[in-house]
């Protein structure tokens, strides 16, 4: 349309009650529209809507409840992050990566010691910021291996990973995603496959493993790829003889039991 159409319209819309223009703003959820209301002698407007897309970006992650705008500020200023780090949703997944991995440049933390530093990383805001910046939940570790944040979070030994995995889930995050093939071991397990296949630390780790398990079950991860991906490439073991097998501790078997039926329902849910 031309400047003149463009104009009327914008005339036209204008005159709309500032309740109803929040209110199509926030269904909306996108800031082009207060964009396209950026004429001076429409700044009630302008104001209105820039108010409903701030309410929708509050409610897009359930218990983070920040705007773009107010993530974007801390990101920067608490935490230091510049361009390269922002430049993009993927960038910005990228650093997610980094910090469930406890890496920094080059240097990544320990195994045994992410789950620490993880938690100091949860409780700060950084990653929730991220989230709320738009980084991009579904990012997939440049080694080859493919791990995705959910892939990352199952062996992870800190007591805030549920927390989190429900709002990289709410974010968007994909419960099924596979790993690439470059590790005959990882290659093709979904998250809930992958679960299983490192050893736990001890016994808390373990039943943090078997509750994540649950999780994603629980979320809608599809349990009969993870079970054919238990399978594939060679393997012999299905879901439930994995859970058998690596359970040790006589304290958890409530919880590898709940999680086998969980596995077995789902299954016969979905042969039927």
């Amino acid at each position: 349309r031309g400047p003149r159409e463009r104009s009327l319209s914008h005339a036209l819309i204008s005159r709309l009650p500032t309740a109803l223009l929040r209110e199509i703003a926030e269904t909306l959820g996108h800031s082009s529209i207060v964009v396209a209301f950026s004429a001076r002698d429409h700044a009630s407007a302008r104001q209105a809507l820039r108010d409903g897309v701030d309410e929708s970006e509050r409610k897009r992650i359930p218990g983070i409840a920040m705007t773009i705008r107010a993530a974007e500020r801390r990101l920067r200023g608490e935490f230091g992050l510049d361009d390269a780090c922002l430049e993009s949703r993927d960038a910005a997944g990228d650093h997610l990566l980094e910090v469930i991995q406890g890496r920094t440049g080059d240097t990544i933390v320990p195994y045994q010691e992410r789950g620490e530093a993880f938690d100091h990383t949860f409780t700060s805001g950084l990653f929730s910021c991220l989230l709320a910046f738009g980084a991009n939940p579904n990012r997939i570790t440049d080694d080859g291996i493919d791990f995705s944040p959910m892939h990352l979070f199952t062996q992870l030994r800190s007591s805030y990973k549920i927390n989190a995995a429900r709002q990289l889930v709410a974010a968007g995050a994909d419960l099924d995603f596979l790993c690439g093939p470059k590790d005959e071991y990882c290659a093709g397990r979904t998250p809930l496959a992958f679960a299983f296949f490192c050893m736990p630390f001890d016994a808390v780790h373990e039943r943090m493993i078997l509750t994540f398990a649950s999780f994603l079950i629980e979320n809608g991860a599809d349990v009969d790829q993870a079970n054919r991906s238990c399978m594939g490439y060679g393997r012999q073991r299905s879901l439930r003889e994995h859970i058998e097998r690596r359970v040790y501790h006589g304290s958890n078997l409530d919880a590898a039991q709940r999680l086998a039926q969980q596995i077995a329902d789902a299954l016969w849910l979905w042969s039927g």
